[in-house]
C-alpha cells in the first residue's frame, strides 16, 4: 500500500493514483490550481456580482438560491452566502 506524500490518502482509496514522486491527482491537481488561477481577482469577480445583486431591487427577500444537498460544500456556500448577506434560499430535490 502507498501513501501520497501530501495528503496521506492511501491508495486502497477508490480513484486514487499516486505518481512516481509518490503524489496523488488530486494533490498535482491542486497544486496546478494555486499557480495558474488568480484568487484576487476571482475574489473581486465575486463582490463585483454580490453587489450587483444587492444593487437590483429584489421582490423578495432572497438575493441567491442555492441548491444543496446537505454535504459540507452545500453547506460552505450557504456560509458564503450568508457571510455576504444574500438572504440565500436553499433547495433540494429528492
Amino acid at each position: 500500500m502507498q501513501y501520497c506524500k501530501k495528503c496521506v490518502l492511501p491508495t486502497t482509496r477508490p480513484g486514487i493514483r499516486v505518481n512516481k514522486n509518490g503524489v496523488c491527482g488530486g494533490c498535482l491537481n491542486n497544486i496546478f490550481a494555486e499557480e495558474k488561477i488568480n484568487w484576487e481577482n476571482r475574489l473581486n469577480q465575486f463582490n463585483n456580482l454580490v453587489e450587483s445583486i444587492k444593487d437590483k431591487n429584489s421582490p423578495s427577500n432572497h438575493l441567491a438560491v442555492v441548491p444543496v444537498s446537505g454535504g459540507k460544500d452545500s453547506t460552505i456556500q450557504i456560509v458564503k452566502a450568508l457571510k455576504y448577506n444574500l438572504n440565500p434560499l436553499a433547495i433540494t430535490w429528492k
